[in-house]
């Protein structure tokens, strides 16, 4: 499962993911991985990927979180599923 479209909010990111909010998984701090790519980062967790474009990562650095959205492209309202905090640290280690 993966990551359509990334929004850019005051503070963090929206991911929206086309799936149902309950097959969305619940993910734990130790379950996200972050790799680099020729992009910017590609956030993994569980089932779950999330690219990262490199032009808003430092908006992700120092606000720190990534809100997850479950949904179809005919869905109207869509709901959270989930909010991952990701820790300056995490990106200060990948440079």
């Amino acid at each position: 499962m993966r990551a359509n479209k990334l929004l850019k909010v005051a503070d963090g990111l929206i991911a929206l993911v086309e799936a149902d909010h309950a097959d969305l998984p619940k993910i734990e701090k130790n379950d996200v991985e972050i790799v680099i790519t020729d992009y910017g980062v590609l956030l993994c967790a569980k089932d779950l990927e999330i690219p990262i474009p490199e032009i808003v990562l430092d908006h992700l650095i120092e606000t720190g979180n990534i809100v997850i959205y479950g949904g179809s492209e005919t869905s109207y309202i869509a709901e959270p599923a989930q909010v991952l905090e990701i820790d300056k640290n995490v990106f200060i280690e990948l440079r």
